[in-house]
């Protein structure tokens, strides 16, 4: 996560503010995983308030180097629709999955 959203995270402070941005790695299975091998990155981006009321104001991307697999913002888009239909279920921690832990 970058520094804009960081500390209103780690503090439990949601909504995240706009300008958040939030990357992982995603492996099509556990043996990519375990060897490491070509992650693609889901990526948040928090948009201003009231851009995308149904996501959050999240839109969402996903691929690796050099591509732009998917992206969405609306639940009316495919990707919108594949990221949103999960996400919807963290509105208490602004549409968002992840731990606290070692904070």
């Amino acid at each position: 996560m970058n520094e804009v959203g960081s500390e209103a995270y780690l503090n439990q402070q949601f909504p995240l503010p706009e300008g958040t941005i939030i990357i992982k790695e995603a492996f099509k299975n556990r043996g990519a995983w375990e060897a490491q091998n070509k992650p693609e990155f889901t990526v948040m981006v928090k948009l201003a308030t009231g851009s995308n009321p149904d996501t959050g104001d999240w839109k969402w991307f996903m691929g690796n180097s050099g591509s732009d697999k998917m992206s969405g913002t609306g639940m009316d888009t495919k990707w919108g629709k594949f990221c949103g239909s999960c996400h919807a279920y963290g509105q208490q921690g602004d549409f968002t999955f992840m731990s606290t832990h070692g904070k």
